[in-house]
């Protein structure tokens, strides 16, 4: 997993594509109505629907980039995050809050402080990283 997180951050952090692609209206407007159906599927407590909507949130920038492999390589990394992120919700493991999270993520991205964003980026990153590793460690002392 931290293998996929480090890919991860450096595809998002160093991507050249994230500062064109946040300023131009329509990526905003596509943003918010992602981040709006992640609120409804963490409200409805449909965890299928909430990992589903949560790699559609993220994968926008990826989507909009015009580079088909990094496309490719955030499809195959999802697939890992969201085993992960599975495996909390079968140990009950505490999470951050999913709007709170994703909310400010939303604010960052979709506002014109790149270096704040870049800074969030890392620190929701590593919460969910550090998540994954706290419930991932709750199953290993089971064993």
């Amino acid at each position: 997993m931290s293998d996929v997180y480090e890919v991860r951050r450096i595809m998002e952090k160093e991507g050249p594509y994230l500062p064109r692609a946040a300023t131009r209206a329509p990526f905003r407007t596509e943003m918010t109505a992602r981040f709006e159906a992640l609120a409804e599927a963490a409200a409805n407590r449909d965890p299928n629907r909430e990992r589903a909507a949560e790699a559609h949130f993220h994968g926008l920038v990826d989507e909009r980039c015009g580079n088909h492999l990094l496309l490719d390589v955030w499809q195959q990394m999802t697939q890992k995050i969201q085993l992960g992120f599975a495996v909390c919700r079968l140990t009950h493991t505490p999470q951050p809050d999913y709007a709170e999270n994703h909310q400010l993520f939303l604010k960052l991205a979709i506002g014109d402080d790149l270096n704040a964003m870049l800074e969030e980026l890392d620190a929701h990153l590593l919460r969910g990283l550090s998540t994954i590793r706290a419930a991932l460690r709750g199953v290993a002392g089971r064993g």
